[in-house]
């Protein structure tokens, strides 16, 4: 039995206020969007027109990644777009997929659950996923046809320690397009609204097959997460005389916790889906030759991303998919892909 089974400890008030000293991460953001348009966390915004594998986020300090893969947009477009999306939380990792075209349905799920239960939260509403992690930040990913739109909240956990093409933050745009080497994006100046390329700065962030987050056998060895046990201190009144009517109790927001999540979200339960670890490992990069690959006619006005997108939009509204997606996603992503076999 427990010592404080029987223990009554009434009603209690709790007052709670920030310090008010503000912080760089508050309202900050990064986003990758459409084809892709970037915006940094320190409000930078620029253009990332290159296929690959990219580091997109990544606080070292807590072994936490995000990695984005870019790709065609559509047949014989010269624009890319996120087609793939890595969330790595210590040895967790959720992964986005549709690199080889509209051809194949999405593979989303976690590839790994080795870590601890605290390292990565998931939940998902439709088409929109919002990833949780222990530090506090989150990753929102809303699934389109055949490309992602992503976007990152930072946390206290992440001011200073951050890199990649979200840059670095520092509540500074001027320092954001580091290199992975230390040095700064050739041509580029202090000011946040460019809207230029840096090929230079896309490319020290590029990624090669050992340090890919879709290879399975990267993902077999990684490190758990650094992230600690946040712990409260009490700040005891000084004496009696103290006008305080109340002791303090200090909780630092660098380890912040999430604890509570959108009401009309459902929780994607990770012991299924990490059986999507047992697949056959995907190759670095995405499969550019299948997904410009064109279909042979097409009649009465169809094309493969209309019907594509006419299936998806069908199996999203149908009531039937959303009360059982999340009992059984494999029998749900067969049937996505007999229909888009069928209408392409």
């Amino acid at each position: 039995m427990s010592f404080f089974h029987e223990y009554n400890v009434g009603i209690a008030t709790v007052e709670v206020s920030k310090d008010g000293s503000g912080s760089v991460a508050d309202g900050s953001v990064c986003h990758a969007v459409c084809d892709p348009h970037m915006l940094t966390f320190d409000g930078r915004y620029y253009e990332h027109q290159y296929t690959g594998h990219y580091v997109l986020y990544k606080n070292e300090e807590n072994n936490i990644e995000v990695q984005m893969t870019t790709a065609p947009c559509g047949y014989r477009a010269t624009p890319t777009c996120p087609c793939a999306i890595a969330i790595r939380s210590g040895r967790t990792v959720f992964r986005f997929d549709r690199c080889a075209g509209y051809r194949v349905p999405w593979e989303i799920g976690f590839a790994t659950c080795g870590g601890r239960p605290e390292e990565m939260t998931v939940y998902k509403k439709h088409s929109q996923y919002q990833v949780y992690l222990p530090t506090g930040t989150t990753i929102k990913v809303d699934v389109g046809n055949i490309i992602l739109n992503v976007f990152i909240y930072p946390s206290e956990a992440d001011i200073g320690l951050t890199s990649g093409l979200c840059g670095t933050l520092t509540g500074d745009c001027c320092d954001d397009l580091k290199l992975k080497n230390g040095g700064y994006a050739a041509g580029a100046q202090c000011g946040c609204y460019d809207f230029k390329t840096y090929k230079d700065f896309s490319d020290s962030w590029s990624l090669d097959k050992h340090n890919s987050l879709f290879d399975d056998e990267v993902v077999r060895d990684l490190n758990a997460t650094t992230v600690s046990a946040s712990y409260c201190t009490c700040e005891i009144k000084p004496d009696e005389s103290s006008t305080s009517a109340h002791d303090n109790v200090l909780c630092p927001a660098t380890n912040a916790k999430q604890c509570i999540y959108p009401s009309n979200y459902i929780r994607v339960n990770d012991k299924n889906s990490c059986a999507i670890r047992t697949r056959r490992r995907r190759s670095i990069g995405p499969n550019l030759e299948s997904r410009n690959r064109r279909s042979t006619e097409w009649m009465n006005g169809w094309t493969a991303e209309s019907a594509g997108a006419y299936c998806e939009e069908l199996f999203n509204k149908s009531a039937s998919v959303n009360q059982c997606q999340n009992i059984d996603e494999e029998s749900i992503e067969r049937s996505k892909r007999t229909a888009f076999w069928i209408y392409s």
